[in-house]
């Protein structure tokens, strides 16, 4: 993986939106700042990942809002900061889609009654109404899927298999290009493809030999056939 720095992030908001590149700045160092100390299982500093996930949400030219919450998700969850704080920092809106995240973050993505299903999906609409929190969560699942390789076993499968039940739960079967859909969607839908064709062939490679290993017929999704997935 390349090596991303603060300034690589900051040129390519300069590219589309060069009055903003200072207020994102302001969200990498407080960021920074909060996750000092903090290290990541491949040995980097923390601050490494939220720079990952911005650098994700940059490429999609995302709004400053939206690049600020990607460098602040992990804040309220790993750190001693505040939404209040968040707010009065930045703005209402940063602090919201950060707090969106967080909830989303907590959620149960791993069972798959159906029962759980029509709750997740019932909580994703409470908490997503900006939908900006689905699309920084997916940019956070793809780098989380891209570094795999620096977590246990048993975390690599955990996360392959909540990772299938994001994007299962979030994508459409709608054409992402179809003129009826909005942009919102169409970001959304082009979000969850990218991290299925980033991720999905660590996530296949993982979920067969789990299965080929202890013999078993669970599969995450038995009305899908993995295996023919193009990754």
């Amino acid at each position: 993986m390349l090596n991303i720095t603060i300034n690589d992030l900051l040129e390519k908001v300069k590219e589309y939106n060069p009055e903003e590149v200072e207020y994102v700045r302001k969200a990498y160092e407080f960021a920074k700042n909060l996750h000092d100390g903090q290290i990541r299982q491949s040995g980097e500093p923390y601050i490494n990942h939220p720079l990952y996930v911005s650098n994700i949400l940059v490429e999609m030219h995302a709004d400053k809002d939206t690049l600020c919450s990607g460098l602040l998700h992990d804040t309220l969850e790993d750190t001693g900061t505040t939404k209040q704080e968040i707010a009065q920092e930045f703005n209402k809106n940063v602090a919201n889609l950060v707090d969106g995240v967080t909830k989303m973050s907590k959620m149960n993505f791993s069972s798959k009654s159906d029962q759980n299903v029509a709750n997740t999906r019932k909580i994703i609409t409470g908490i997503t109404e900006d939908v900006r929190i689905i699309i920084i969560k997916l940019a956070d699942r793809l780098h989380n899927m891209r570094t795999l390789e620096y977590k246990s076993e048993f975390k690599q499968k955990e996360n392959s298999l909540e990772t299938m039940e994001i994007t299962f739960m979030v994508a459409t079967e709608d054409d992402p290009e179809k003129p009826e859909n909005s942009k919102q969607e169409v970001y959304v839908n082009k979000m969850t493809y990218r991290i299925i064709t980033n991720s999905c062939g660590s996530i296949i490679t993982l979920i067969m030999n789990w299965m080929d290993k202890n013999n078993t017929e669970n599969s995450p999704r038995q009305a899908i056939s993995i295996s023919s997935w193009k990754c």
